[in-house]
């Protein structure tokens, strides 16, 4: 379905390491989109899954809020990265 571009809205946290300051971005007119034919487990969207997913998987292991907590889907996921998420990466590997 089409829309307005002036719609989209983005706006990002996060905390500098250096300083632990918090910074926050915002932005209109952006968007990302999925790809449709993406493998489950193609954490980076190469268009493949493999180490370098992964290497995103095992990095963030047992933490929250990553993009590798890829089951179960969002939005009713778990919001942790564990073995439901690397079986999953298992399942479409090399794909």
């Amino acid at each position: 379905m089409p829309i307005e571009s002036t719609q989209v809205r983005w706006k990002a946290t996060y905390k500098r390491a250096d300083t632990g300051k918090s910074v926050e971005q915002s932005s209109i007119n952006v968007i990302l989109l999925e790809s449709e034919s993406l493998a489950i487990g193609d954490i980076t969207g190469e268009g493949a899954v493999n180490i370098d997913d992964l290497f995103i998987m095992a990095r963030d292991w047992l933490q929250a809020d990553s993009i590798a907590d890829i089951y179960p889907p969002p939005p009713d996921g778990d919001n942790m990265v564990n073995f439901l998420d690397f079986a999953e990466l298992a399942e479409n590997w090399m794909k």
